[in-house]
Order: structure tokens, then C-alpha cells, then sequence
């Protein structure tokens, strides 16, 4: 039986990638710190130091683009992106105007890297037991989807479930977040994720899953996660069923059935999901 304890304890503090190492995300690799900034892996590569340490104007860019993803972490958060200005941000920052362009190719470019930090956490926080049966893998896994959304409004409206993203940059992230989700549940399932009815039916079903809890949201959260969770699982069987539908030499009878392989669910997280950018002093989720 998958326990709460599993679940990765940074998970709670959504942070922008590469903040000192105090206040970094769970899912960093390898990272080094020179002059009291650890600089990982990919941002590595990009400042040229992988060898050699970081000049000090190359550990000043970098501070840099650390404080405007944590403002934006907290502004996005906050407020849709049409409400949010490149002024206000440089200013909570304390940053000049023109540097936001200089690291981020201006607003869509910064939305875009704070959302690929989010769903690159929460791809890491959904992540189950691979040794649990497969239907309590998938609950878990979904359970976490919904105790993230349920707990952090702001995060969930304005950067998961945003209807209309700005720009191609941000729609590639989410496209990339949901094909990772697909080839998950699908792996989980024992299904190819590249054949076409089933990549056509799971991408169906994880749109109707955002719209879901989308809806959820609107309503004032009148079910329970758990009541929330079977629905979903229900949506996915459907989406099974659709595959073969498209596809009758299709056998999913054993993914079917593994939706029911499962020890009673848990709650996914233990305690409040409360997202902090880590540099602004203050709860991110619009429910705190």
C-alpha cells in the first residue's frame, strides 16, 4: 500500500528552478554552488562555467533571472496573465525593465519557463509506487492531481488550466506536460502510448481530466477529492473504451481490468499544498 511519507516533502513549496540550495526544487539532478548560488545542470551548460567556476557577472545574470522567475511565480499566480505587467514584475524584482527581455525574450517567454517549472514538479509530486498495483498507481497519481488543484487555485487557473495560453512557448510546455502524463498512465497500464487510437483517446482524456477539474474548481469543490478521483478514473476507462472503438484489433481488456487492481485509496498529500516562490514571503495559493 503506497503511503503518504513517499511523497517528495518539497512538494509544498513550488519554487522556481535553480534557487539557492536551500530553497531548490526536489526534481534538480546535479547541481554546483559557487559563491553561494548553485547553478544546475542545463544552466550550466548555457553560462559555458561546466568546467570552471562562474564569473561574477555570470553569477549575477544568473541571480537575476532567478528573482524575475520567483516574482513571476507569484505574479502568474496571482493574477491571469493578461493583468500582469513586464514593469511590475521588473520592479518587484529590482531589476531593470530591459533584463526581463534579456532572459526571458520578454512576458510569454517568462510565463512559459515558470510554468515548465511547475509542471515539472508536479510530474515529480504525481509520481506513484511502481511496485503498487496498477490501479492504486493511477488513483495516486491522480489523487495528487487533484489535492494540487484543490489546494492552489491561483497556480491551477492561471497556469495549469489557463484556456488560452500566451504564446506557442507556453502551449508547447502543457502540450509536453500532457504527453508525459500519457506515456505515464499508459506505461502503467501495460498500453503503447505512440499507437494512434490510444494516443488520440488518452489525449482526449486528459483535456476532459483539466476541464474536469476545471469545472470542479467553478463549482466550489462540492465533491470530495476521492469522489473526484473515481470520476476521473471512470473518464480514463472511458477513453479505453474509445481506443477500441478506434481500433477493434485493439486489446485493452488487461489495462481494464488493472484499473481495479488496487488497495483502498489514500490521500495523496499529507497536509497543505501551499505554493512559495521561495524569495517572496508569502502563501501563493488562493485558498490560504
Amino acid at each position: 500500500m503506497l503511503t503518504t511519507d513517499r511523497r517528495p516533502a518539497l512538494f509544498s513549496h513550488l519554487r522556481p528552478a535553480g534557487l539557492p540550495n536551500h530553497l531548490s526544487s526536489p526534481m534538480v539532478a546535479s547541481s554546483e554552488t559557487a559563491n553561494g548560488v548553485t547553478l544546475c545542470g542545463n544552466r550550466r551548460k548555457e553560462l559555458g562555467v561546466a568546467d570552471r567556476p562562474p564569473t561574477r557577472r555570470q553569477m549575477s545574470a544568473e541571480q537575476t533571472r532567478r528573482k524575475l522567475l520567483a516574482v513571476a511565480m507569484d505574479e502568474f499566480s496571482r493574477r491571469p496573465y493578461a493583468e500582469v505587467t513586464v514593469g511590475e514584475i521588473a520592479k518587484a524584482a529590482g531589476v531593470a525593465h530591459g533584463l526581463l527581455s534579456h532572459h526571458f525574450n520578454g512576458k510569454p517567454g517568462l510565463y512559459a519557463e515558470t510554468l515548465r517549472d511547475v509542471t515539472r514538479q508536479l510530474a515529480e509530486a504525481t509520481q506513484s509506487d511502481p511496485t503498487a498495483p496498477s490501479g492504486e498507481q493511477i488513483r495516486y497519481r491522480l489523487r495528487a492531481y487533484v489535492d494540487f488543484i484543490a489546494q492552489n487555485e491561483g497556480i491551477a487557473r492561471n497556469l495549469i488550466l489557463g484556456g488560452a495560453e500566451p504564446g506557442p512557448e507556453a502551449c508547447d510546455v502543457l502540450d509536453s506536460g500532457r504527453c508525459s502524463g500519457i506515456r505515464a498512465i499508459c506505461g502503467t497500464l501495460g498500453l503503447d502510448s505512440e499507437h494512434p487510437a490510444v494516443s488520440m483517446s488518452m489525449t482526449v482524456f486528459v483535456k476532459a481530466a483539466d476541464a474536469a477539474a476545471g469545472a470542479w474548481l467553478d463549482a466550489g469543490q462540492p465533491f470530495t477529492p476521492d469522489r473526484v478521483v473515481d470520476a476521473l478514473v471512470e473518464l480514463l476507462r472511458g477513453a479505453l473504451h474509445s481506443a477500441k472503438q478506434l481500433d477493434p484489433s485493439l486489446d485493452v481488456s488487461e489495462a481494464l481490468a488493472d484499473l481495479d487492481d488496487r488497495a483502498p485509496a489514500e490521500s495523496a498529500l499529507a497536509g497543505p499544498v501551499l505554493i512559495d516562490s521561495g524569495l517572496v514571503d508569502r502563501a501563493l495559493a488562493d485558498s490560504a
